[in-house]
């Protein structure tokens, strides 16, 4: 695949998030992949949300709580990364909010969602990367189209207290009474 590809927040975390190896893999191949065929672009409100998702404790699917990603040095190491090995381009202007607005009313989107495909498509890009559920995947959104990343269902390789278990008790017999 070639042409420009801008590259949504979330994949960007899973390329540095090695709790979840599979979607870790995926999205390290895909930006890899663009990578390949030029520079991939991220505008500066994809470094921040980067950033925020970096260094905030998270919930797994179970809504059990997992560590920050990074501390805020690694966090600033990878926004340093991605400054270097991406297009980072100021592309949000009145005109390009205007149209996520318009794209918020006519598609239905998550307002920033909007906003970094009305992004993308001011960049000229041909491709829009993302592993956001709420966009379509292969669909054209105004001359871009929208590839998402299906992250597979996967448990965290990191520490997770399990709940703890329950004692049984001996049928007939009683819990011990203190005296």
């Amino acid at each position: 695949m070639t042409g420009r590809v801008f590259i949504d927040t979330n994949v960007i975390v899973y390329a540095f998030d090695e709790s979840y190896p599979l979607r870790w893999a995926q999205a390290i191949h895909r930006i890899e992949q663009a990578r390949r065929n030029g520079r991939p672009i991220v505008s500066p409100n994809i470094l921040g949300e980067l950033y925020n998702a970096l260094t905030k404790e998270r919930e797994d699917e179970n809504h059990r709580p997992l560590p920050a990603i990074f501390g805020h040095e690694e966090a600033v190491a990878a926004l340093d990364w991605v400054a270097v090995n991406m297009d980072v381009r100021d592309l949000v202007t009145r005109g390009v909010v205007m149209h996520g607005v318009r794209l918020v009313h006519e598609r239905q989107m998550q307002t920033w969602d909007a906003i970094h495909l009305a992004s993308a498509i001011s960049a000229g890009c041909e491709r829009f990367l993302t592993a956001d559920r709420g966009f379509p995947r292969k669909k054209a959104v105004e001359d871009i189209v929208v590839e998402r990343l299906v992250p597979p269902r996967e448990k965290p390789v990191v520490a997770v207290r399990p709940a703890r278990k329950r004692r049984r008790r001996r049928r007939g017999s009683r819990p011990e009474q203190s005296s």
